[in-house]
């Protein structure tokens, strides 16, 4: 990749500079004109140029493209780690002066001192920025096309390159070359490996015996652009984390996700019991659900689906619309919100947000994920489980333009923003630290109301997860969700407290403690109870094969 541009913005600051010093910035060509050869700029202004960039520390006072600076470090992590998959080059300009559009199709000469300093001045700022290990990875070229004389795969530069068919030449977006439209582009850094076509298979990252087969599956929507992989890997727990997300982040041709399935006897098929990203609950359906819909290489390894934690799914929601808008103009308040791992300070955050407010600040992509998440979760909170596009589109018409990108209109995420929130409106929160308890003890008017019995969220963990499920739920986890005669909308809240060091439950018949009556506890003040649990006493429910175990721990 070319350093000049790309990495360190050399043409905006030249720009500005002049601007600034001579006042007239009518003087420069456009940078757009120059990308496309229509002109070039006069001599007498790349002169006044040419003093610039001889400015002592010119290089070293520039900043960074937007961008580069997270995603280089990344790039060279992936070749230091895959040397035999990526090789990385970073091409800086000898002469000083070609570093710049403005002096491609011009000759000018520099004295040897002028161009020694310019190069120490850049190799400074390499090791500056990224490092003293980059400097390995720097070639000095006097030619401005070191494509010429490099063998590669792929050039970035902001140029528009001709593609000769001996590599592919990618042009990073940039606002002065936007209008060229015959170009491979990279329209962000953070699309790096989209760009390449980088696909790092499982046995480069997480080592594996000879006769363990890691498969993989596609689920998702049918006519989805993206590519949503799943692997299945063998044995009853993922690897190390460090793995798992070297493994998931480590391709740009598809959306990649982990598991594992728990099993009670010794048939092949199973339940997730424990996934990467998202919560395994959801998983399992999702895959279940769409499995058919797409051609695969090996049986489905889900018996069937299973019940749904819906507050869980809501609090997942919660968190991922709040960091869809982190860079947005709300950022101060947000990171406040996702630093404190509190329910009620997230709800009131998201509360405070205009989407309508935030036009032009979300893109295309950021705005079907919230529509994605806003339709998936409201349908469960109804009752309804949704895993496409097509389904929720079905189920909620005016968001089928969001979710196949065919508008960007912020008011119908807004609307259903408030939509999400009144759902969650009349549910009350008590907390001890990351511990959520979800209480609701009115007449329910759909599943996160009726979930809210005592159901313990645990927030902090990387990912949240349910520790307790209430034992009014006490049923088998084969069972699809939502048919369960036990589950009703208007059953009675269970609360699971501890008193005087003995856990309780209370508000349910079937499991009325013997110690206190009911009337008792009702009396107690719902902010006294105390609701921590050992980690030995708690575990997630997707990995019970029962939930009616859970009685024997109290």
């Amino acid at each position: 990749m070319q350093f000049e541009n790309t990495i360190v913005d050399v043409d905006t600051a030249l720009t500005e500079m002049y601007a600034k010093q001579f006042s007239k910035e009518a003087e420069l060509q456009s940078l757009e004109s120059l990308i496309t050869g229509k002109s070039t700029t006069p001599r007498k202004v790349l002169h006044k140029i040419s003093n610039l960039i001889n400015t002592p520390d010119f290089y070293l006072n520039l900043e960074p493209v937007e961008g580069a600076k997270e995603i280089l470090q990344d790039i060279y992590h992936y070749a230091e780690s895959f040397p035999e998959i990526i090789d990385l080059r970073l091409c800086i300009a000898s002469h000083p002066y070609k570093g710049s559009l403005r002096f491609q199709s011009e000759s000018f000469t520099a004295s040897i001192e002028t161009t020694c300093a310019t190069i120490t001045q850049k190799l400074t700022w390499i090791e500056r920025v990224y490092g003293t290990k980059f400097l390995r990875k720097v070639v000095i070229m006097d030619d401005t096309n070191p494509y010429q004389l490099i063998p590669c795969d792929y050039y970035i530069s902001t140029k528009n390159v001709p593609n000769t068919g001996k590599f592919t030449p990618i042009m990073l977006s940039r606002p002065y070359n936007t209008h060229v439209t015959d170009a491979n582009r990279l329209k962000q850094w953070k699309k790096w490996k989209t760009a390449f076509q980088l696909t790092i298979s499982s046995e480069h990252v997480i080592p594996t015996n000879e006769d363990e087969n890691i498969k993989s599956f596609v689920h998702g929507s049918k006519d989805s652009t993206d590519i949503d992989r799943l692997y299945l890997f063998p044995g009853t727990s993922l690897p190390s984390h460090k793995q798992c997300v070297e493994f998931v982040h480590s391709s740009g041709t598809e959306d990649r996700n982990m598991f594992v399935i728990g099993t009670e006897d010794d048939q092949d098929t199973g339940y997730v019991k424990e996934c990467f990203k998202g919560s395994a609950d959801e998983l399992n359906n999702a895959f279940f659900t769409t499995y058919h819909l797409h051609e695969q290489a090996f049986p489905l390894p889900i018996r069937a689906k299973i019940n749904r934690c819906v507050p869980l799914k809501c609090c997942n929601t919660l968190l991922s619309l709040l960091v869809k808008v982190r860079r947005s103009s709300v950022r101060d308040a947000v990171v406040k919100a996702l630093r404190g791992y509190d329910f009620d300070s997230r709800r009131a955050c998201l509360k405070c947000i205009n989407y309508e407010a935030l036009a032009g600040q979300l893109n295309p992509d950021d705005i079907k994920f919230c529509a994605f998440r806003l339709g998936q979760t409201l349908g469960l909170v109804q009752g309804k489980e949704l895993f496409t596009k097509q389904e929720i589109s079905e189920y909620f018409p005016d968001l089928r333009a969001l979710l196949y990108r065919e508008s960007q209109d912020l008011k119908i995420i807004e609307r259903y923003k408030n939509m999400f929130l009144e759902a969650m409106s009349r549910v009350k929160v008590v907390k001890s630290k990351a511990l959520h308890m979800f209480v609701f003890a009115q007449d329910v008017t759909n599943w996160f109301e009726a979930q809210s019995n005592g159901m313990i969220i645990d927030m902090k963990e990387q990912a949240m997860s349910c520790v307790m499920w209430p034992l009014e739920h006490a049923h088998e986890l084969r069972c699809d969700w939502n048919t369960e005669p036990e589950i009703t909308m208007n059953s009675p809240t269970t609360h699971v407290f501890k008193h005087e060091g003995q856990i309780h439950i209370t508000g349910h018949n079937k499991f009325e403690n013997k110690t206190l009556t009911k009337k008792q506890v009702e009396n107690l003040p719902l902010e006294n109870f105390d609701f921590i649990f050992k980690q030995d006493d708690t575990v997630p429910f997707a990995q019970r094969s029962k939930l009616t175990n859970r009685i024997k721990l109290f």
